[in-house]
């Protein structure tokens, strides 16, 4: 299995899909045993999305937006 440090190392190329099959089958492997890793990979891939860095689009412009609302609503 990868370790922690791994995923650090290469969590933009598996937010951007620049892994394969197999990197990112052994990425989720350690994401389902790692709450750690699965959050920071989650915050990436959140931040990702909204600097607008991303290769490609994870989720959709009302998705980030009805996310972003509910946010707001619950403060």
């Amino acid at each position: 299995m990868l370790s922690c440090q791994h995923i650090a190392e290469y969590a933009t190329d598996y937010v951007e899909g620049r892994m394969n099959f197999w990197q990112r089958l052994k990425f989720r492997m350690h994401l389902r045993a790692c709450v750690h890793c699965e959050r920071f990979i989650r915050h990436m891939g959140l931040t990702c999305i909204l600097s607008g860095r991303c290769a490609h689009q994870l989720a959709t412009q009302e998705e980030v937006e009805a996310v972003l609302e509910r946010i707001k609503s619950s403060q």
